[in-house]
């Protein structure tokens, strides 16, 4: 093999890996801010930090991942949940406000019947509670959620998904 095709590749990747280390260095902070400044879980989607995120687009998602088993605990009540999130369940909703999830294929639960939160766009959040074992949840969840993403099907589904601006225009957030 070529040495000059090696280094190139070998500087292409260290920059990638840079490039994607300062991403997560960077959602780490606005997730963090979202975390302390946000009392209240029906207002993260109001919140400047979150309004940063969300204009990555899908892009972002296999990011958000990375945060998903975050346990550290947030001031952000959850009335629908009756406790405070976590940082990780924070990253979960931005992700589903982001994209939409398929609920089902990622919780194992249908909600046909039942009502979700009241007054409350984080709709992911409803899901939050069927487990008891919030850290086998998460971890089952983060691993359901990496499948769908990579699922064929997901371009099915999103083909019938409104736009994130649309959705959140909706949601009473302007941009």
């Amino acid at each position: 093999m070529n040495i000059r095709l090696i280094i190139k590749t070998l500087i292409i990747l260290l920059f990638a890996n840079h490039t994607f280390a300062q991403g997560l260095q960077e959602l780490d902070s606005l997730i963090t801010s979202i975390s302390k400044e946000v009392k209240n879980s029906k207002e993260i989607i109001r919140h400047s930090s979150s309004r940063k995120v969300f204009a990555y687009g899908t892009y972002v998602l296999p990011k958000l991942i990375y945060f998903f088993e975050e346990t550290d605990s947030t001031n952000i009540y959850s009335e629908c949940q009756e406790r405070l999130l976590l940082k990780g369940e924070i990253a979960i909703i931005l992700a589903d406000i982001i994209e939409p999830m398929q609920y089902y294929y990622v919780t194992g639960v249908q909600n046909c019947l039942m009502t979700y939160c009241e007054d409350n766009t984080n709709y992911i959040e409803y899901y939050l509670r069927w487990y008891d074992d919030r850290e086998a949840r998460i971890k089952l969840f983060t691993s359901k959620y990496k499948e769908s993403l990579a699922n064929e099907e997901r371009e099915k589904w999103i083909e019938i998904l409104k736009p994130l601006d649309q959705r959140l225009k909706e949601a009473g957030v302007e941009n």
